[in-house]
């Protein structure tokens, strides 16, 4: 069985960098959407957004494709399995 959870993080748009996380993954847009000013605040002169990732999970585990997401664009470990 394969479910989605989509996650959002704030980004910040690097000169020479290009476009890098700050901060952990936010639930809901709007809550990464309250970051963005103090991020621009503390980056100076450069752009913010949010980007979303749509995890999926298939059997209970992150799909190969999704870890590979998060590894690359997002620079992230995937979460840890729950233990049982």
């Amino acid at each position: 069985m394969i479910t989605k959870r989509t996650i959002y993080f704030t980004m910040v748009h690097h000169p020479t960098r290009g476009k890098i996380r700050a901060g952990n993954a936010f639930m809901t847009r709007k809550a990464a959407q309250e970051w963005l000013p103090m991020l621009r605040k503390m980056w100076r002169g450069c752009k913010t957004s949010v980007a979303s990732c749509t995890l999926r999970y298939q059997d209970g585990r992150l799909t190969p494709k999704t870890i590979a997401v998060l590894d690359r664009k997002f620079n992230m470990d995937p979460p840890q399995e729950p233990t049982p």
